[in-house]
């Protein structure tokens, strides 16, 4: 669902590295407040000191495995914000490109606007070169597009430039001017300034001006070390201006496996003076209109469920009626915001989350089980503090139970079987449409009962080298990959499985090969046999093998790769994975060497046990891992890196054996 738009004045720059965002340079100038506003920084704006800076840079070299790919020479920007949340934005920045990665990212720009709501202008383009040349770019050549693909339709469209005359070593100076006009979010504004920037930044220069009559609201979040910062405040006719320079800011990178860069960086936010219980109100009466179920609705839900006598049943065959709906991603008009009525989409068949959410609830609301939309944040925490209404970027579905708490469905997702989120749902804050609390709640992550894949794994081995492999497993899971491989060609199968295996075995023969549909339980089967000629790895007179080779394992080792951590640590969704492994050993062949017992158990984290046991030509293997934790806070991290190294290390504990 894409139904947020923000206003982000140095976060544009990150984007526009990943080509989400473009600009455009040189003049017409950008009309920068006057002098009487900017006071000592007045002399930032002018072209002499932003003529200096290039020139500095272009002097500078690159050095090769030291140097970033890009250096940004400066950012300026000025944002004028009205009291019914409209903006005109002007940005004027310059990049140095030092690779030809970089340089074709920068060279090819591709910027998206919402053309019902937004306008783009690329006003200009220079190019400077070290040998003082300078190359513009006719910013009449631009292309507007429209991104028609797969499932997608929507008023976005892209507008492409292609840079002329970039080279590595050169700048790229680029002025461009975006326009926003709200529609369903009117009289809400939020802008936000980074401090934290992803490339080296010599020099930002934000300037934000809010209109006589905007109830604003500022918050900082200043995550040390901060750059050098001038702030300067103002007030004149009545308009609020807010300026900041920053000089000299290093790169931050994100760490292994952080949470996002938005829940940690250094920024101010400015926000309408609104509550959630505003947002709340003004979301509910865009949604509960459209979940009114009619006549037809009303059928379809008292089929479904006639002949079920449960409540927990009826449910599931609202969930999966709708699960199976078409996905299209809609943003027509205000399809980014303002979901489909319930009615509409059952007679279309298609539909985005909102749309089926909605759907969802009109059936359920239809044979009287209490229920509501629910907006979520997926890819990152909500910040609490900033009350706004297009914060959320997905719709699913709270369920009320009988005591009052709330279970969640995500009809969207055509991997996740009934009772299973999607992991991006998990540990993210939800608005629950009507609700009484009208705030943010925290939805918990599940238990790994829920997610589990279960393994009964046979192996054969012929001799002390080679060996047959029989793995049987049962799985639940929110896993695309586990829910897509019945669908691929049995051939295709074959030839991804081996490739996969191939680094490690040189001959491997697939002998036989199932990949059942998901059941009615929401379980997948799957069973493989194949032969493996080197299965074991000979060690002087030994051969050594992982019992575990073949099964789910814990597998993010980067998760505990640095010693300590300044940001929270964000893994997979909890989850179990047990594995029964029987070895039969031949006569040939005897057992010199087996891991011993190992288990652990933390309150925080989750259990790790392992045992093997041993009987005349056999060996039974047991693993059995279950994972409760999501976030890990910085202040826990040593004690669940002790953990987790535990647990992965026992996973690659070996087997040794030798021929008679």
């Amino acid at each position: 669902m894409k139904i947020r738009h923000t206003l982000s004045v140095y976060g544009l720059f990150i984007i526009f590295l990943l080509s989400t965002y473009s600009y455009a340079a040189q003049t017409p100038p950008v009309p920068w407040p006057s002098k009487e506003v900017l006071g000592e920084l007045h002399p930032l704006v002018s072209e002499t000191h932003k003529e200096q800076l290039i020139e500095e840079s272009l002097d500078e070299k690159y050095v090769p495995g030291v140097s970033y790919p890009a250096v940004s020479v400066y950012q300026h920007s000025f944002t004028s914000l009205n009291k019914d949340g409209d903006y005109v934005s002007y940005y004027d920045y310059a990049i140095r490109v030092d690779t030809p990665e970089a340089k074709q990212r920068i060279g090819e720009q591709a910027a998206r606007f919402n053309s019902e709501k937004e306008t783009l202008d690329f006003l200009n383009v220079v190019v400077y070169l070290k040998n003082g040349k300078r190359i513009d770019t006719d910013v009449t050549t631009t292309r507007i597009r429209e991104p028609f693909t797969g499932l997608v339709y929507s008023d976005l469209k892209v507008k492409t430039l292609t840079v002329q005359g970039l080279e590595e070593g050169s700048v790229v100076r680029l002025i461009a001017r975006r326009t926003y006009r709200p529609t369903v979010d009117k009289g809400y504004a939020i802008a936000a300034v980074d401090l934290d920037n992803s490339v080296p930044t010599k020099e930002k220069l934000t300037i934000l001006r809010f209109a006589k009559g905007m109830n604003i609201t500022r918050k900082e979040r200043l995550n040390p070390p901060l750059p050098a910062m001038t702030v300067k405040e103002i007030k004149l006719g009545g308009d609020n201006y807010y300026i900041y320079r920053i000089t000299g800011i290093k790169p931050r990178l994100a760490e292994a496996q952080s949470i996002p860069a938005s829940e940690f960086d250094s920024t101010i936010h400015f926000f309408r003076s609104a509550t959630w219980a505003d947002v709340s109100r003004l979301c509910t009466g865009i949604y509960e209109p459209k979940m009114v179920a009619g006549q037809d609705v009303v059928d379809k839900a008292r089929g479904l469920t006639a002949n079920l006598p449960d409540r927990e049943g009826k449910i599931k065959a609202v969930y999966d009626y709708v699960k199976a709906f078409r996905y299209v991603a809609i943003s027509l008009n205000e399809g980014a915001f303002i979901p489909r009525s319930a009615d509409e989409t059952m007679k279309n068949g298609y539909g985005d989350c909102k749309d089926k959410s909605v759907l969802t609830v009109a059936l359920l609301r239809s044979i009287g089980i209490d229920s509501t939309v629910a907006l979520i944040r997926t890819t990152r925490l909500l910040d609490r503090d900033v009350p706004y209404p297009l914060s959320f970027d997905h719709a699913i579905v709270a369920v009320k139970g009988q005591d009052g708490s709330y279970a969640f469905l995500d009809p969207t997702s055509s991997s996740a079987p009934y009772g299973l989120l999607p992991r991006h749902d998990q540990l993210r804050y939800a608005l629950i449409l009507g609700d009484k609390e009208e705030e943010p709640f925290l939805v918990p992550p599940q238990a790994p009962d829920k997610n589990w894949v279960n393994e009964n794994i046979e192996i054969k081995l012929q001799d002390a080298q080679a060996a047959v492999i029989t793995n049987k497993s049962d799985t639940i899971s929110p896993n695309e990959w586990f829910h897509l491989a019945p669908k691929i060609p049995r051939e295709e199968l074959i030839r991804v499985i081996k490739q996969s295996m191939s680094d490690k075995y040189k001959e491997v023969e697939i002998q036989s090969l199932r990949f059942d549909p998901v059941n009615s339980e929401g379980v997948l089967k799957d069973e493989i046999t194949y032969a493996i000629k080197d299965f074991t790895k000979r060690m002087g007179n030994w051969y050594v093998f992982n019992p575990l080779f073949d099964a789910d394992r814990l597998n993010q080792s980067d998760a505990i790769s640095l010693q300590t951590r300044t940001t929270e640590l964000e893994i997979d969704a909890p989850k179990r994975l047990t594995a029964d492994v029987t070895v039969r050993i031949p006569d040939s062949v005897t057992v010199e060497f087996i891991p011993k017992p190992f288990s652990v158990k933390s309150d925080k984290f989750g259990s790790y046990s392992y045992e093997i046991r041993q009987s005349p030509g056999l060996l039974h293997v047991r693993r059995d891992v279950q994972i409760t934790a999501k976030r890990i806070p910085v202040k826990d991290y040593a004690e669940f890196r002790e953990f987790y190294r535990a647990c992965l290390k026992q996973d690659e504990e070996m087997l040794g054996l030798k021929s008679k």
